[in-house]
């Protein structure tokens, strides 16, 4: 292909060329000035998008304690490690966060859920932690 080096990567002009297809076949054609006023806004989204990684970067960057790491699998040992005494613990330091949030009476802030039946290739390969 010859020209200029385009401003998107090929799946962003392929969103913006079925965009400017969809409002063209439900009856709002666009003219020259209106493609480039989208492809404005498909670029300040991409900006706003970058600077939100850069912006995480920055943020990792400030606090060296956490970071980008690669999660591991639940080892018999810590499994092992689960008694009354750390279940009580974290229990506590439920509750208190839940006071201290405020919600304790508000259900809807509230999701059951446990680790029955989940795999580790469900976990992601990057996470950010401790």
């Amino acid at each position: 292909m010859s020209g200029c080096k385009t401003m998107f990567d090929s799946a962003t002009e392929d969103k913006l060329v079925s965009a400017i297809k969809e409002l063209s076949q439900r009856g709002f054609p666009l003219g020259m000035k209106e493609v480039r006023q989208l492809a404005y806004s498909y670029m300040l989204d991409f900006l706003r998008r970058l600077q939100d990684t850069i912006g995480f970067y920055s943020f990792l960057k400030r606090h060296p304690d956490i970071g980008i790491r690669k999660p591991e699998p639940l080892s018999t040992a810590r499994a092992m490690g689960m008694h009354q005494t750390v279940v009580t613990k974290w229990f506590d330091e439920l509750v208190a966060s839940v006071d201290k949030l405020g919600i304790r009476r508000m259900p809807n802030h509230f999701w059951n859920a446990d680790e029955t039946g989940l795999q580790d290739h469900f976990a992601p390969h990057q996470v950010v932690g401790k």
